[in-house]
């Protein structure tokens, strides 16, 4: 699996969707990273901080579907649009550095810092 939100939009605009059905494919996708993310905890042990960088991923991708799913939605757009993404860009954005800085604050709080 592929954690590339642009092929994944372009998975979605490249079939005849009604609203529920991709909403649908966006549970499933949530569904199916989550489950790469689980795939993954042998290697928490083995490799952390290549563990930690997988997770990272996932969770990023798992955020951006979670805006696409709530853009998909609302009645706001009527057609799913990339610009209707993009304007998300900038919530995701400010999301993805307030988890990254309680990511690091409760690594330091575990070490003791």
């Amino acid at each position: 699996m592929q954690f590339n939100i642009d092929k994944f939009f372009d998975r979605l605009q490249g079939q005849s969707l009604s609203r529920q059905a991709a909403c649908l494919a966006v549970a499933e996708e949530i569904e199916d990273a989550e489950k790469q993310k689980l795939a993954f905890v042998d290697q928490a042990s083995e490799n952390p901080a290549f563990y930690k960088f997988i997770c990272s991923q996932i969770n990023s991708y798992i955020l951006y579907l979670n805006v696409l799913y709530n853009r998909i939605t609302t009645d706001e757009h009527k057609k799913l649009t990339k610009q209707a993404f993009d304007a998300d860009k900038a919530s995701v954005y400010h999301t993805m550095k307030l988890l990254i800085h309680i990511d690091q604050y409760e690594s330091r709080i575990k070490s003791g810092r």
